[in-house]
Parts: C-alpha cells; structure tokens; sequence
C-alpha cells in the first residue's frame, strides 16, 4: 500500500514539476551549433544571403551556425538532405523557392510540401523587366501592343527554360494572347550581357541584376514585375499600375525538416526575425541588395502555395511536367 502510495506520489510531483517549469525543453536547446544548408555553391546569392545573416545571428541565438554547402539539381540536393535530416532543429535550411514551386513539378523528388515547415519568409526580390534601348516600347503595355501586331519579333532572354523568370514571359503569353521568341542564356550573368548587347530585346531580370542597368541607364525599365515598387528604385511603375498584372521574383525562406519540435521552431523564428529587423544587418542587406522581407510562417506558405499552383498549372500547359 505504501508502495503504491509512494508511486501515486512521484507521479503526482512529476506532473506538478512540469506544470510549473514548462520551459524546461526549451532551456535544453540549443546546446550545439546549428548547421544551415544552402543548396547552392559558395558566392550565389543564397549563400550571400545566408552568411550576410550569420555576422548578426550571435547576438540573438546562443549557439553558432554554420553555413553549409550542397549545390546540385537546381538546389533539389541540398534541399533533399536538409528535409532528411533528423527533425531536432539542428539544421535548418535558407533556401530559393524553386526546390519548393517549380521542381517539384519537373522531376521525380524525394520530398513534398508536407515534409517541410517554413519558419519563416527571409528575402523577397522582385523581376525588373528590361530592355534595350533601342527598343520601340517604353513600358510592359506597349511591348504587349507590340507583340501582338509582330508575333515572334521580340526577343526574350531567360536564364534557362524552365526558371521562374521564363515561366513569366510565358505567363504573359498565355495571358494576353501574344507570342514571343524566348530564348535561355544559360544564367543571369548572360542574360544581361545579351541584352546590352541587342543580342535579345527584353529581359525579366532580377532587381538586384537588372536594377544597377537602369541607375546607370544602360537599360530602359519596363515595369517591375511585383504587385508593389521596388523601393530601392521607386520610379518604375509596377505591371499592375500599367494594366499588366503580373508577379515574379526570388523569395528565401528559412525552412525546418517536418517534426521539428514546434518550441525550437520559435527559437528559431524568434532569432531570424530578430536578425532581419537588427540595424547592423540591415545596413549590410541594403549596401547588397538582399531584398530583406520578413514574413510570418502562415502568410509564408500561403505564398509559396499560390506560386506552386501557379507555375504547375504553365508547367503543364507546356508539357514539362514530370511523366
């Protein structure tokens, strides 16, 4: 009896002691360094990004993070590892959105959107819309005027078929009945040099490649492809504003393997967020062109679900979608 007693007892304590300290899990984590895979090679974008983020991130997180690198298959590799990965919140991923909207769409993968949880939107870059200046069109509505009377006489260069930046021009095909001759680079660093060249007419840029052209007025800014103004260049008028909706850019997320425990995952978010609205980094955001956007969890995969359907739905209209 009084062993039971005595058993009845613990348990009580137990429950009484969790109760009254329930951050005690917490308090366990982190006690080692987080790695933080970026699915690209070293110098890109991403891994600018993400190691832009880290000078700051000891100021809010008790532990280090590491930056580690695994490029291939459009960031599938990278992305891959990090969704198989234990779900203790020791790594994490920063990562494109194309792992996440576009290849799943193109080839057979090993993860789906149910296998990841999204911490949070880190950096949003809008497409600028460029041209040569020698075009005949001054914004996005006078070259869709201009297409539709020369079918096939605009030359569109794409960094690769494919890409979020051609799934947009076909987009304003498909959207406004007109017809254009796309043509891949092979990367962004082409890209632009063919348009300044006059090797192609238009290009849809990212504002961190195309925005610098058009400060230096190399190139005229047809519009910029976002549902608001670029802020570091607030004079282009949006697609929208020009009666040509449309929407493309870059958008970065800091992502968790699904099962991470939903206390670290708010270590986690608290500490990002903390790091993008943290002056110093800000100052280093600016000076780079990160496109620093935070956005929260919900609103985050929200997003990320419209720009799947969206770019599914052209995926298939192509005929590209995985058999």
């Amino acid at each position: 009896m009084t062993h039971r007693l005595n058993s009845k007892l613990a348990i009580v304590a137990a429950m009484i002691l969790l109760i009254s300290f329930p951050s005690l899990s917490v308090a366990k984590y982190p006690t080692k360094p987080v790695k933080v895979i970026v699915p690209w090679a070293a110098g890109g974008s991403t891994d600018i990004l993400a190691r832009s983020m880290l000078t700051v991130m000891d100021k809010y997180f008790p532990q280090p993070m590491v930056v580690i690198n695994k490029p291939g298959g459009g960031g599938t590799v990278g992305t891959t590892q990090l969704l198989m990965s234990k779900p203790d919140g020791y790594t994490i991923g920063i990562i494109a959105f194309g792992p996440f909207v576009t290849q799943p769409h193109l080839k057979d993968l090993k993860y789906t959107e149910n296998d990841y949880i999204v911490i949070c939107q880190v950096s949003s870059i809008p497409r600028i819309l460029i041209a040569h200046p020698s075009t005949p069109y001054n914004n996005i509505k006078e070259m869709i005027e201009y297409a539709k009377k020369n079918p096939g006489k605009v030359k569109a260069g794409v960094s690769a078929v494919g890409s979020t930046g051609y799934l947009a021009m076909v987009q304003l095909e498909m959207e406004h009945n007109v017809k254009f001759n796309i043509i891949p680079q092979g990367g962004g660093g082409p890209q632009k040099v063919a348009v300044l060249g006059g090797h192609i007419d238009v290009a849809p840029t990212t504002a961190g490649e195309g925005g610098p052209l058009v400060t230096a007025k190399q190139v005229k800014a047809l519009c910029v492809m976002d549902n608001k103004r670029f802020t570091d260049i607030p004079d282009i008028p949006t697609g929208e504003e020009l009666g040509v909706p449309i929407e493309s850019g870059v958008i970065w997320h800091a992502y968790a393997p699904k099962g991470t425990p939903p206390d670290r995952v708010k270590i986690l978010h608290d500490a990002i967020k903390n790091c993008l609205e943290d002056k110093t980094f800000q100052k280093i955001a600016k000076k780079l062109n990160l496109g620093i956007e935070y956005m929260d969890p919900e609103a985050s995969k929200k997003r990320l679900d419209k720009f799947r359907t969206l770019y599914g739905e052209i995926i298939g209209k192509l005929g590209l979608k995985k058999k």
